[in-house]
């Protein structure tokens, strides 16, 4: 089925980011899937254990909707905090960052904005 405005997550890219284990992501829209200029909206799917290595986005921000599951967070300003089911994060540009699953399994809607280039997932 070739839809012009919708797209089903069998029908997206699928990737594991750098710096990422053990990740799935499903590229919805921006660099791949939907045409979108502005933004990129990708599902991402983990296993208990998988982690986000610390790293930055010096363009991005970028927004985690979790969907099912649990996470712990670190940011390089020394914040730590747990994310449930139903949250929100909210990580600006520039603030290096880190998540572990800590549920069986973890499913979250992942926004960035502007398009998540391959140059901007920064090691800290």
């Amino acid at each position: 089925m070739n839809r012009r405005y919708t797209i089903n997550v069998r029908e997206a890219e699928v990737y594991t980011p750098v710096m990422h284990k053990n990740t799935k992501n499903y590229r919805l829209s921006g660099g791949g899937g939907l045409k979108t200029n502005n933004f990129e909206i990708l599902l991402g799917e983990l296993k208990k254990g998988s982690e986000a290595e610390y790293h930055l986005h010096r363009k991005s921000e970028q927004a985690i909707f979790i969907l099912e599951g649990e996470c712990d967070l670190e940011f390089e300003d020394g914040t730590k905090e747990d994310a449930y089911k139903e949250d929100l994060v909210v990580i600006p540009p520039g603030l290096g960052h880190r998540l572990v699953v800590t549920s069986d399994n973890f499913r979250a809607l992942i926004v960035y904005s502007p398009i998540l280039c391959k140059d901007d997932m920064i090691p800290v």
